[in-house]
Protein backbone atom coordinates (compact mmCIF):
# COMPACT_ATOMS: atom_id res chain seq x y z
CA UNK A 1 0.00 0.00 0.00
CA UNK A 2 2.93 2.23 0.56
CA UNK A 3 4.52 1.57 -2.42
CA UNK A 4 1.29 2.82 -4.06
CA UNK A 5 1.09 5.95 -2.42
CA UNK A 6 4.60 6.75 -3.24
CA UNK A 7 3.88 6.13 -7.05
CA UNK A 8 0.67 7.84 -6.82
CA UNK A 9 2.26 10.75 -5.28
CA UNK A 10 5.33 10.74 -7.48
CA UNK A 11 3.36 11.19 -10.65
CA UNK A 12 0.63 13.06 -9.50
CA UNK A 13 2.74 15.48 -8.38
CA UNK A 14 2.46 19.23 -9.88
CA UNK A 15 3.30 22.15 -7.38
CA UNK A 16 4.82 24.99 -7.48
CA UNK A 17 7.70 25.70 -5.91
CA UNK A 18 9.30 29.22 -5.29
CA UNK A 19 12.66 29.62 -5.88
CA UNK A 20 15.58 31.95 -5.96
CA UNK A 21 16.70 32.24 -9.98
CA UNK A 22 19.10 35.43 -10.60
CA UNK A 23 18.75 37.13 -7.06
CA UNK A 24 14.98 36.88 -7.67
CA UNK A 25 12.60 35.07 -5.57
CA UNK A 26 10.50 33.37 -8.31
CA UNK A 27 7.13 30.81 -8.73
CA UNK A 28 7.95 28.07 -10.76
CA UNK A 29 7.08 24.53 -11.65
CA UNK A 30 8.36 21.72 -9.33
CA UNK A 31 9.34 19.53 -12.27
CA UNK A 32 11.88 22.99 -13.11
CA UNK A 33 14.09 22.60 -10.25
CA UNK A 34 17.78 21.59 -10.30
CA UNK A 35 20.31 20.24 -8.08
CA UNK A 36 21.73 23.40 -6.26
CA UNK A 37 18.10 25.43 -6.43
CA UNK A 38 17.74 27.55 -3.24
CA UNK A 39 13.86 27.53 -2.39
CA UNK A 40 11.63 28.39 -0.09
CA UNK A 41 8.82 26.09 2.11
CA UNK A 42 6.29 27.65 4.50
CA UNK A 43 3.35 25.96 6.37
CA UNK A 44 1.06 24.47 3.74
CA UNK A 45 3.85 23.62 1.13
CA UNK A 46 4.68 20.65 -0.06
CA UNK A 47 8.33 19.64 -0.20
CA UNK A 48 9.03 19.73 -4.18
CA UNK A 49 12.44 17.76 -4.61
CA UNK A 50 14.90 16.03 -2.11
CA UNK A 51 16.26 19.21 0.16
CA UNK A 52 19.05 20.31 2.36
CA UNK A 53 17.59 22.48 5.28
CA UNK A 54 19.60 26.21 5.68
CA UNK A 55 17.69 28.15 7.54
CA UNK A 56 14.26 27.22 9.43
CA UNK A 57 11.80 29.04 12.00
CA UNK A 58 9.71 26.74 14.06
CA UNK A 59 9.23 24.24 11.34
CA UNK A 60 7.43 20.91 11.44
CA UNK A 61 6.95 18.16 8.64
CA UNK A 62 4.57 15.56 8.13
CA UNK A 63 6.20 12.52 6.32
CA UNK A 64 3.82 10.37 5.74
CA UNK A 65 4.35 9.76 2.07
CA UNK A 66 7.35 7.65 2.98
CA UNK A 67 6.58 6.30 6.62
CA UNK A 68 2.94 5.88 6.03
CA UNK A 69 2.87 7.59 9.82
CA UNK A 70 1.51 10.51 10.61
CA UNK A 71 3.96 11.83 12.95
CA UNK A 72 5.20 15.08 12.63
CA UNK A 73 9.33 15.71 12.58
CA UNK A 74 11.08 19.02 13.15
CA UNK A 75 13.38 20.47 11.21
CA UNK A 76 17.31 21.87 11.99
CA UNK A 77 19.87 22.99 9.97
CA UNK A 78 22.07 20.44 11.59
CA UNK A 79 23.00 17.14 11.22
CA UNK A 80 21.23 15.24 13.71
CA UNK A 81 21.75 11.49 12.77
CA UNK A 82 24.30 9.87 10.79
CA UNK A 83 21.11 8.50 8.80
CA UNK A 84 19.87 10.55 6.20
CA UNK A 85 16.49 9.06 6.41
CA UNK A 86 16.70 10.18 10.24
CA UNK A 87 18.21 13.78 10.49
CA UNK A 88 16.33 16.46 10.37
CA UNK A 89 18.66 18.30 8.02
CA UNK A 90 17.35 16.77 4.90
CA UNK A 91 13.57 16.54 4.04
CA UNK A 92 11.87 14.44 1.32
CA UNK A 93 9.86 14.91 -1.90
CA UNK A 94 6.30 14.75 -1.23
CA UNK A 95 6.57 15.76 2.47
CA UNK A 96 4.63 18.57 3.52
CA UNK A 97 5.48 21.32 5.61
CA UNK A 98 2.65 21.56 8.78
CA UNK A 99 4.10 24.63 10.70
CA UNK A 100 6.85 27.16 10.17
CA UNK A 101 9.03 28.04 7.26
CA UNK A 102 12.18 27.11 5.60
CA UNK A 103 14.89 27.69 3.30
CA UNK A 104 16.37 24.67 1.40
CA UNK A 105 18.87 23.74 -1.19
CA UNK A 106 17.61 20.84 -3.59
CA UNK A 107 19.55 18.30 -3.47
CA UNK A 108 17.98 15.91 -5.51
CA UNK A 109 15.09 15.81 -8.24
CA UNK A 110 12.35 14.18 -9.75
CA UNK A 111 13.33 10.36 -10.36
CA UNK A 112 16.52 10.79 -8.26
CA UNK A 113 14.64 11.59 -5.52
CA UNK A 114 13.95 9.13 -2.28
CA UNK A 115 10.11 8.58 -3.42
CA UNK A 116 11.19 9.08 -7.17
CA UNK A 117 13.35 5.90 -6.21
CA UNK A 118 11.26 3.82 -4.21
CA UNK A 119 8.15 4.38 -6.69
CA UNK A 120 10.44 3.27 -9.56
CA UNK A 121 11.84 -0.33 -7.50
CA UNK A 122 8.29 -0.95 -6.70
CA UNK A 123 7.65 -0.70 -10.39
CA UNK A 124 10.35 -3.03 -11.21
CA UNK A 125 9.46 -5.28 -8.74
CA UNK A 126 6.03 -5.68 -10.03
CA UNK A 127 7.85 -6.72 -13.71
CA UNK A 128 9.90 -9.22 -12.35
CA UNK A 129 10.07 -11.94 -14.61
CA UNK A 130 9.91 -15.40 -12.68
CA UNK A 131 12.36 -18.08 -14.06
CA UNK A 132 12.06 -21.84 -14.28
CA UNK A 133 11.65 -22.91 -10.96
CA UNK A 134 10.37 -20.09 -9.17
CA UNK A 135 12.95 -18.37 -8.79
CA UNK A 136 12.30 -14.11 -9.20
CA UNK A 137 15.14 -12.15 -11.83
CA UNK A 138 16.22 -8.67 -10.37
CA UNK A 139 14.37 -6.72 -7.96
CA UNK A 140 12.85 -8.06 -4.84
CA UNK A 141 13.44 -6.50 -0.85
CA UNK A 142 17.25 -6.72 -1.19
CA UNK A 143 17.57 -4.83 -4.70
CA UNK A 144 15.31 -1.78 -2.66
CA UNK A 145 17.61 -2.50 0.41
CA UNK A 146 20.92 -1.45 -1.98
CA UNK A 147 19.09 1.14 -3.48
CA UNK A 148 18.02 2.80 -0.51
CA UNK A 149 21.90 2.54 0.74
CA UNK A 150 23.38 4.46 -2.19
CA UNK A 151 21.28 7.06 -1.97
CA UNK A 152 22.02 7.23 1.37
CA UNK A 153 25.48 7.56 0.79
CA UNK A 154 24.72 10.04 -1.91
CA UNK A 155 22.82 11.84 0.18
CA UNK A 156 25.19 11.90 2.72
CA UNK A 157 28.13 13.50 0.21
CA UNK A 158 25.69 16.09 -0.77
CA UNK A 159 26.01 17.40 2.15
Amino acid sequence: MLAFRAFRAFRAFRAQARVYRDGLLRVLPARELVVGDIIELEQGDAVPADVRVIRETGCRVDVSVLTGRHDLVGCSVDKTSDNPLQTENLLFFGSTVQEGSLTAVVIFTGKHTMLGRLARTMVNRRQQVRRPGGEHEGGGYLAVAHRLHAWSRAAASAR
